[in-house]
């Protein structure tokens, strides 16, 4: 394919520049992670280290975006298939929030959440969170906020082994070796993981292999990746409130599953100038799978993603820009008809801040998009076209060295996706959104604080009609009149000692409909309020103990866009883990939703029927881990 070629010239093309310029002097970038604790960032990010997740004992990263107040979803029950809710979306989640995984965006070019058991929770390094909108840097789809992975990178010899056996049948085992040869450092892990979780035929097999190698030179870094994932997950299907009643574990069919196989490729590069850092990062995903969902279904999705960029520091200035291009095909054959798309995307961006009057520090940047896609179903064949333009506006004060306020005025889009205009009654618009920000952030030592106050208006929402018609018998999506969410986020975390610390996160959102027959409708699958706090307390000189609580408030069902169905109340949930450290071993207990809590992970309400239907979440799990470091 010509898209190939021109990943592969433009990839040596960078390259080569990089190299070219071996009579400069290198100035690495370094950047420091405080030790357990998580801290605040640059204008409401929040970088979450391995230190902090290992503290939390988390066993997976739907487990930890969970408990650090992150509203996360997933209908299987099994934490493979994530959808983040940041900042007030419901149904259209998935496609507002942005996950990345070292820098590379991992959105699908259609609805499908991101498989977030491929990526181990013991191979992170950190998350970062980004409270707000920024498609001037992160591009498409980077509306409500962004979560970027970044894994561990290669070190000298060390190999470790991890096994956990918990309720339900869990079994999971997790090896890793690494070493170096001179200079070039190498990875490998493999993970293997079989649970049956609480509900009939609900059974989840799992099998990864990642290789990782690390090549650090004179004037720069060079990184690749490759992880090959296969997995088997059984669907149990909704429950009606009867049948809730009655046993919620219980399955509304036995013959629904998919069976998936992925493989991701990329390859980093970063090569430091004097002043400046050239970066490229290349990606390609494939994944192919085939289940049934009433009626059998194949899929196919393939992923070509290209991001050269250079970022230039010069004094009291720091610039950013470069280009993206992703090439995307997506197929999905099932007894409903054929949906087939090809799909380019073409980014241009560029960013810069200055720092004035030493306490002054004022941003801006713009992007300009395009994304091209041809579209073929079984009744016809159609060639769309649409085009974004995104900016940003920002202002901060330090008012010591230790605080900092902030505005931003900030513009984000999306565009549709693949089974999105397979399914819509005519073409639909590209979503464009802006925000208003504003907040201050603390830090100093063990403690940090931010506060922050949002705005966030939307046009040409894009979201599911669940409104069945002789047109639409299934439903239908489309462009909303203007939408809007407003919000506010705390988080705090103090370390008293090496022994003890505490956080909080709470975030607060009013998402509405704005105009239209639903106008000052509360937006379905929001919850208005959630809020999360932990404590630590380590034991000397082996044990170490960790609490977690989570509140999700009320919220309306899925498709229940008039509010008639009634308003779904909160719930809290409780987790605990013990640790103990001796010598090269560490083995751990933990207990999720201790007082085995029955709420739900998704509730749809369909209108036609007048009905509710629920997947259920699970109750108390038990989970024993024991784990062995080589040196």
């Amino acid at each position: 394919m010509p898209f190939k070629k021109i990943i592969f010239i433009s990839l040596l093309l960078s390259t080569s520049l990089a190299f070219s310029a071996s009579n400069t002097t290198a100035i690495p970038h370094v950047m420091v992670y405080p030790q357990k604790k998580s801290y605040n960032d640059n204008q409401g990010h929040q970088i979450i280290t391995s230190e902090t997740l290992e503290n939390m004992g988390v066993s997976s990263l739907y487990d930890a975006l969970h408990y650090l107040g992150v509203q996360v979803r997933d209908i299987t029950g099994s934490g493979s298939q994530l959808t983040v809710s940041m900042r007030g979306f419901g149904a259209n989640a998935s496609s507002n929030s942005l996950i990345l995984l070292n820098g590379i965006p991992l959105a699908n070019p259609d609805l499908m959440p991101i498989n977030s058991n491929q990526i181990s929770i013991h191979n992170i390094e950190s998350i970062e969170i980004v409270n707000g909108s920024d498609s001037v840097t992160y591009g498409d789809q980077a509306v409500g906020g962004i979560i970027n992975i970044i894994t561990k990178t290669p070190k000298n010899n060390s190999a470790e082994g991890l096994c956990d056996v918990g309720s339900d049948e869990r079994r999971h085992c997790y090896a890793q070796w690494q070493n170096h040869i001179r200079q070039f450092h190498y990875y490998f892990g493999m993970n293997l993981l079989k649970d049956s979780h609480e509900r009939e035929h609900n059974n989840y097999r799992e099998g990864r292999i990642t290789v990782e190698g690390y090549y650090p030179y004179t004037l720069g870094k060079l990184f690749f990746d490759l992880d090959i994932n296969k997995q088997h997950l059984q669907y149990p299907g909704a429950l009606n409130a009867m049948q809730l009643q009655q046993n919620r574990w219980q399955a509304t069919n036995h013959t629904d599953f998919f069976a998936d196989n992925d493989q991701m490729l990329t390859i980093r590069h970063q090569h430091f100038l004097k002043t400046a850092n050239v970066q490229t990062v290349f990606s390609w995903r494939h994944q192919s799978g085939d289940g049934v969902l009433s009626s059998p279904f194949t899929q196919s999705r393939e992923v070509y993603f290209l991001k050269p960029q250079i970022k230039q520091k010069w004094k009291h200035f720091f610039g950013n820009g470069g280009v993206e291009l992703e090439h995307d095909s997506y197929q999905l054959q099932s007894l409903f008809g054929l949906t087939d798309e090809s799909q380019q995307k073409y980014g241009l961006f560029a960013s810069a801040k200055y720092q004035f009057l030493s306490k002054w520090t004022l941003s801006s940047g713009g992007r300009i998009a395009v994304q091209h896609n041809h579209l073929t179903t079984t009744t016809n064949s159609r060639i769309h076209t649409h085009s974004a333009y995104a900016n940003h506006l920002g202002l901060s004060y330090a008012l010591t060295p230790q605080t900092q306020v902030f505005w931003r005025r900030a513009d984000s889009f999306r565009f549709p996706k693949a089974d999105e205009s397979a399914t819509a009654q005519k073409e639909l618009k590209t979503q464009q959104a802006t925000s208003y920000e504003m907040g201050m952030q603390y830090a100093y030592h063990q403690t940090s604080a931010l506060v922050m106050a949002y705005l966030l208006l939307l046009d040409d929402e894009i979201a599911f009609d669940p409104l069945k018609t002789a047109a639409t018998p299934f439903g239908s999506n489309k462009n909303l009149s203007p939408t809007s969410r407003k919000g506010f986020n705390l988080s705090v975390s103090q370390s008293y000692t090496s022994k003890l610390g505490w956080q909080v996160k709470y975030d607060a959102v009013s998402a509405h409909f704005q105009h239209g027959l639903n106008s000052n409708k509360r937006i379905p699958m929001v919850a208005e309020n959630v809020l999360t706090a932990g404590i630590y307390y380590h034991i000397e000189p082996a044990w170490e103990l960790h609490l977690n609580a989570l509140y999700t408030g009320s919220q309306f069902a899925s498709g229940d866009e008039a509010n008639v169905g009634g308003e779904l109340g909160g719930y809290t949930i409780y987790r605990f883990n013990v640790k103990y450290h001796f010598k090269q071993w560490r083995a751990m207990f933990q207990v999720n939703n201790i007082f085995n809590k029955y709420y739900n992970l998704y509730t749809i309400y369909q209108p036609s029927l007048q009905n509710m239907f629920f997947y259920p979440a699970a109750g108390r799990e038990v989970l024993l881990t024991l784990q062995y470091l080589f040196k």
